[in-house]
Order: C-alpha cells, then structure tokens, then sequence
C-alpha cells in the first residue's frame, strides 16, 4: 500500500514537502533545509515532482515503482 501511495505521489506534476517527506521517510525540517539548499522554485501547489525526485536521488526508487506498478497492471491473459 505504501509502493502504491508513493506512486500516486510521484506521478502528479507537483509534489508540497509534506508528501516528500511521506516519499523519503524523513522529517519535514530535513525536507525544508535541502528544498531551501537546493533553491528549486516553490510554486503555489508545490515542488515540480521530477525536480525533486533528481534532487533527492529517488531515480532507482522511481524506475523500480514504475517496474512493480507495470506488473500490477497486467492481466492475467486466458490461453485456450
């Protein structure tokens, strides 16, 4: 379930801190210091997603849900 919520996240343009913390599973201040480090530009409805998932190194992280999610995805084909 929590592959599954990640997922959700990390497939919206936009991502706000509380959710990146959810992702990393980290503080909310650790998120805000490196967000602030890293001068991304905060929008209204938050951080750009693939911005941030660069910045927080959630590549592998990323392919490897993206992998799992195809899987969940197919169905089960009938063979005659």
């Amino acid at each position: 379930m929590i592959e599954q919520r990640n997922w959700n996240l990390l497939q919206r343009p936009f991502i706000k801190p509380k959710e990146i913390c959810e992702v990393v599973g980290t503080s909310k201040s650790t998120v805000s210091r490196k967000l602030k480090k890293s001068n991304l530009i905060k929008y209204e409805w938050g951080y750009e997603t693939q911005k941030v998932i660069t910045l927080f190194g959630l590549r592998d992280y990323f392919k490897w849900l993206e992998r799992r999610n195809k899987k969940v995805d197919k169905k089960p084909t009938k063979h005659n």
